[in-house]
């Protein structure tokens, strides 16, 4: 019965590090995305923030531009 035994494990231990190492390698892949994703989170929010004081600064001076030709 031990004779049995041991290569039906050695066969489970297989798939087992098999399947640690697919898991690996998803989870690198997912945090490489996750990174990306953050990376360009911080990059959009950045350039919003720029556009909206483009615009701040922009209704500004047109506002000052229509005020004085008038």
């Amino acid at each position: 019965m031990d004779n049995n035994l041991v290569p039906g494990l050695t066969e489970q231990i297989k798939h087992l590090t098999d399947d640690v190492q697919s898991l690996k390698e998803n989870n690198k892949f997912l945090f490489e995305k996750l990174d990306k994703a953050l990376g360009d989170r911080i990059e959009l929010r950045s350039e919003n923030y720029k556009l909206k004081e483009q615009i701040k600064n922009g209704n500004d001076i047109e506002e000052e531009c229509l005020t004085c030709s008038a």
